[in-house]
């Protein structure tokens, strides 16, 4: 008895768990990528995955020299 009770715990626990990670793969990914974005870069500005919204920083370069300024500020 205690067997077959243990065996369809163990079921239902794994049954549970792998719908719980396809439904963690089924949250969609959104790029997003600011307008005027001179460089093409092998990153986004932005991944929207879900509720979570992904950022990443780049350099404001001069749009006639195409360098970074010298200084920070």
């Amino acid at each position: 008895m205690k067997a077959t009770s243990l065996f369809i715990v163990g079921i239902l626990l794994g049954l549970f768990i792998s719908m719980s990670s396809t439904e963690s793969k089924k949250k969609t990914q959104r790029y997003i990528n600011l307008p005027g974005r001179l460089i093409q870069a092998l990153f986004s500005d932005g991944v929207l995955v879900g509720d979570m919204l992904y950022l990443s920083g780049r350099l404001d370069l001069d749009s006639k020299t195409g360098k970074p300024p010298a200084d920070v500020k």
